[in-house]
């Protein structure tokens, strides 16, 4: 008996022993945590023998004090040594041999081998997840019976090893692995509560990180600011610990441009850190982020010199994103040999340290290939382009598996960076290498319309049960915001949209991972040259922002142009249709130009053409220059600037080629022009020589997957009840500000009222007559109606559309400048008018029953219109007035009406780009409708209709204002 008391006594001074030198490894005192450790080694091995497993663990702690003082090669030995120690013992406890397995992989990520730390952290977890008896921990988490009832297998070495994963995945580049890893850990952390509350903070902080690596800045700041609330909770959070979460928060800060906060975080982490001897990996972090805040404030000199002090000092993954810093501060200061020489060695090291298909290594590729251009290395800056947009393709969808659309934007807005420097690169290439042509299209191929099929594929998810709940979600959005005439409370609207991001990100998580892989490979040239039919053509437009491949930095927005990418008789052409400032300005000025009155016409006959007798001595393809020379030259003066910046370059590309059709998928201000109205030199527009049509980009041609089917009945709905009749002078303009007056209990659109649309009823009830259904109108066109569609063949919605421009400069960061906690007593809150929302399609709909009055809302947004399923739509119709504006977005074209339904599946969709005159869009859909109903194509059926239109009047203002988007 005393033998075991004595036992037991020296069994309870080695476990005080380490746990006195775990207290010292947090304070930062690694003098003393190491000789406490080797007191316990001392210990353990007199009392247990060198080959017993308490023996191993003290071998481990003092391999926590090598790795935190940054002997990495001695920590590598020590954990050898006691893995050596648990291999001789078959009845060692499975996760004994999984922390010591996931303490190499920390040594591993620490040295920037990240490729080797994920192998040995999914080792590590496969340890525990198989051990006999205990369940897998998905299955044990769903089941809600957690690992503390799981054989041999403790709370907190679970989370540790989940938590040890995720970060190893979000290393490797994979952050959709690694968000599911690590709210695995804190599953098991929150159900256990006991010692495992301790790694919370941590968690936390690291999920809030990979959210601030996707570019969602709002989810990341909500996330660190939690997990530093919980390390204050939790006293055992402190020392080297609690610096290693401010160096997160103080990176995540920086991310929100809160550059204060972010340096009073990192001043706190280098007092924490001076006098203690080594380069311990948070110091090394704080050091970097030191410098990235001297490059944000302007300094890259600074910048510079604080990287300086780490250059031969550090290696793996810190010295590579030093060097990187050092090599573009080098590059920016105009020390091209110095930049040259740095990144040389990066390319190979950056691979090494973070694998071919992390961010890190495609800036790398980016930042290289911009130097060797400026050099005159053209043909190895074409090479080293060619491996950095492969590399961006993995990262993009990757990505896109791990969050929702705020995730989607942010990575699109974070590579459209590195594809203006690739293109840049290309075009300065062109007439040195045969291959820059193809080059620069394959950059843009693989990242245009990303955005859209980045949502599209959500469709394919295994969640099905989330689109119910997004769908409601939305609602919730639109209730919120047009529920309030003085707008939304910023606190609502932000809870709202945090949830829907969730939801977003929950379909993205069961979206299955080959059909992920297979979006990042399928875009390229030869593919979309393949699918091109037989005399047809394809014009990928982009608006192109150029780098200064001298100074390394972008020339600026100001600076923009357009380019043209032409593929056409199995090859790629480059157009350069010149600066984009003068094209956008003949855009505005010719959709703000007013169309010519045209007198209501006599009720047609239902059936009959409804077209008058033509002008004889009037051609057609005359008209579009002869009906705006007579009292509208200012017009015809627009259209002439139009036709010369942009059909004479098309033309010019296309000689020779036999095309009788042509795809265009425009971007910016492009899509906001019918190409058809172009003239040529001769005076002869683009409609009588081509047949044309819309794409939202190039890579839609390859198909967007499984169409399901079969279809639905058609759905015609139009004149709907719109509710208050407006004032005689309401107009559908959408005015520059809005009044304060306008609410009057009213639920209006930014305080417009719809006027009712006469003209939409009968034109309602011919179409539906021509497609065998009964249509929905008046009090019955409702927003239901619409949202309850499911994969109508044909869409028909006859009524008043719109989209609304943000006032007052809104942008994607507005929510997260707005404060969205309760303002103190006596103050109101903050609200936001709901049309100043930062998400375009929000701002875009169309008006439906109810639409003037005040609950429930009364009209259906782009937003709602993406949680539809119309993967089995033929064709939308939207017979309102501009449903084909939208937000112009650089990459993924306009960001209106057209996106979201081709988003949610339509294969085509036909919309307007102006106010198009009431009875005459009437007609036009009745003879559009008669010539599919009798076999023609969409595309087919437009044209004949808009002829017929055009006879009568060939002011393209009123016959041009409709255009078909899809293959």
């Amino acid at each position: 008996m005393l033998r075991r008391l004595g036992g037991a006594v020296v069994f309870h001074a080695y476990r005080k022993t380490l746990m006195t030198a775990q207290e010292h490894m947090l304070a930062g005192d690694f003098r003393k945590a190491r000789f406490t450790a080797l007191l316990a080694l001392r210990a353990a091995t007199d009392t247990f023998g060198p080959d017993d497993e308490r023996t191993a663990f003290v071998l481990a702690a003092l391999a926590s004090v090598d790795i935190a003082e940054g002997d990495l090669d001695a920590a590598a030995e020590r954990i050898s040594a006691a893995r050596r120690v648990l291999d001789g013992l078959p009845d060692a406890e499975p996760h004994a041999r999984a922390l010591l397995l996931g303490q190499h992989a920390a040594v591993q990520g620490i040295a920037g081998r990240h490729t080797a730390a994920l192998e040995d952290m999914r080792a590590a977890v496969a340890l525990i997840t198989s051990a006999p008896g205990a369940p897998p921990f998905a299955a044990a988490l769903l089941h809600g019976d957690l690992v503390t009832s799981a054989p041999g297998v403790p709370p907190f070495a679970a989370a540790l090893l989940h938590a040890g994963l995720g970060a190893a995945e979000a290393e490797a580049g994979l952050p959709r692995d690694a968000l599911r890893s690590y709210r695995t850990a804190l599953a098991v952390v929150r159900a256990a509560r006991d010692d495992a509350a301790v790694l919370e903070p941590q968690i936390l902080i690291d999920i809030a990180l990979i959210h601030r690596d996707l570019g969602d800045r709002y989810r990341a700041g909500s996330l660190a600011d939690e997990a530093m609330a919980a390390a204050a909770a939790v006293p055992a959070v402190h020392g080297a610990a609690l610096a290693r979460m401010r160096v997160t928060a103080a990176l995540i800060k920086r991310g929100t441009g809160d550059l204060e906060a972010a340096e009073h975080l990192i001043g706190q982490v280098e007092d924490f850190w001076s006098g203690v001897p080594g380069h311990q990996s948070e110091r090394v972090a704080a050091t970097i982020v030191r410098a990235a805040i001297a490059a944000d404030r302007g300094d890259p000199a600074e910048a510079h010199r604080v990287l300086a002090g780490l250059d031969g000092v550090v290696s793996g993954g810190p010295a590579v994103v030093a060097g990187h810093g050092l090599a573009l501060t080098a590059y920016m200061a105009g020390d091209l040999a110095e930049a040259s020489r740095r990144l040389e060695r990066l390319e190979q090291e950056s691979a090494a340290a973070f694998g071919p298909g992390h961010l890190q290594t495609a800036q790398t590729l980016v930042l290289a290939a911009a130097l060797s251009s400026a050099t005159g290395e053209h043909g190895r800056a074409l090479d080293l382009v060619t491996r950095a947009t492969a590399a961006e393709a993995r990262i993009q969808w990757t990505s896109f598996g791990a969050g929702g659309r705020d995730v989607h934007g942010a990575i699109m807005d974070r590579l459209a960076a590195s594809l203006h420097v690739e293109l840049t690169v290309a075009l300065a290439a062109e007439g040195h290498d045969p291959r820059a042509t193809a080059t620069g299209l394959a950059a843009v191929l693989r990242r245009k319309g990303g955005l859209r099929e980045a949502f599209a594929v959500l469709h394919t998810s295994r969640a099905r049960e989330s689109w119910e709940e997004l769908r409601e979600v939305s609602g919730r959005i639109l209730a919120a915001t047009t529920g309030h005439p003085e707008g939304a409370l910023v606190s609502e609207l932000a809870a709202l949209y945090e949830r829907q991001e969730e939801l977003e990100a929950r379909l993205a998580d069961g979206v299955p991972e080959e059909a992920l892989r297979a979006r990042a490979r399928h875009a390229t040239p030869a593919a979309v040259l393949g699918a091109l039919p037989a005399g047809a053509a394809l014009l990928e437009l982009f608006r192109w922002v150029p780098f200064d491949l001298r100074a390394g930095v972008s020339r600026g927005p100001e600076h923009a142009e357009y380019l043209g990418y032409l593929l056409a008789a199995g090859e790629a052409r480059l157009i350069r249709f010149g600066p984009a400032a003068p094209i956008d300005t003949a855009i505005r000025h010719w959709n703000h130009a007013p169309a010519p009155d045209v007198p209501a016409p006599p009720r047609d006959v239902p059936g009959s053409p409804g077209v008058v007798a033509a002008p004889g001595d009037v051609s057609v393809s005359s008209g579009i220059v002869a009906a705006a020379s007579g009292g509208a030259s200012g017009v015809s003066d627009v259209l002439g600037e139009l036709s010369g910046m942009l059909a004479g370059p098309l033309l010019a590309a296309l000689d020779g080629v036999d095309v009788r059709r042509l795809y265009v998928a425009p971007d910016g201000a492009l899509g906001l022009v019918p190409w058809e109205i172009l003239t040529g030199p001769d005076g002869v527009p683009l409609v009588d020589r081509l047949s044309l049509s819309y794409l939202t980009a190039a890579r839609t041609l390859l198909g967007g997957g499984p169409r399901t089917g079969p279809p639905g009945d058609p759905l015609v709905i139009g004149g709907p009840d719109f509710g208050h009749a407006p004032p005689d002078d309401a107009t559908d303009d959408v005015p520059d500000d809005v009044p304060d007056d306008a609410t009057d209990g009213v639920a209006r659109v930014a305080g417009i009222a719809f006027a009712a649309l006469p003209g939409t009823v009968r034109e309602a009830k011919a179409v539906a007559r021509l497609l065998g259904v009964s249509p929905l109108l008046g009090a019955e066109a409702t927003r239901a109606a619409v949202l309850g569609a499911r994969s109508p063949r044909v869409l028909h919605l006859a009524t008043h559309g719109f989209f609304l421009d943000a006032p007052g400069g809104a942008s994607s960061g507005l929510w997260a400048m707005w404060d969205a906690e309760p303002a103190p007593e006596g103050v109101p809150r903050r609200r936001v008018p709901w049309y100043a929302a930062p998400r375009p399609l929000l701002r875009c709909g169309v008006a439906l029953a109810g639409a003037n009055t005040p609950d429930p809302p009364g009209f259906v947004t782009g937003e709602d219109i993406l949680a539809l399923d119309l993967r089995a739509t033929e064709l939308v119709v939207l017979s309102a007035c501009d449903t084909g504006r939208g937000e112009a977005h650089a990459g993924d074209g306009i960001l209106g009406l057209a996106h979201a339904f081709a988003t949610a599946g339509a294969r085509h969709v036909l919309l307007s780009l102006w106010a198009v005159n009431d009875h005459l869009a009437a007609r036009l859909m009745r003879v559009f409708h008669e010539h599919l109903t009798a076999g023609a194509s969409p595309l087919a059926a437009l044209r004949a209709a808009q002829h017929r239109i055009r006879v009568d009047h060939p002011d393209p203002r009123l016959w041009a204002g409709f255009v078909l988007y899809g293959d």
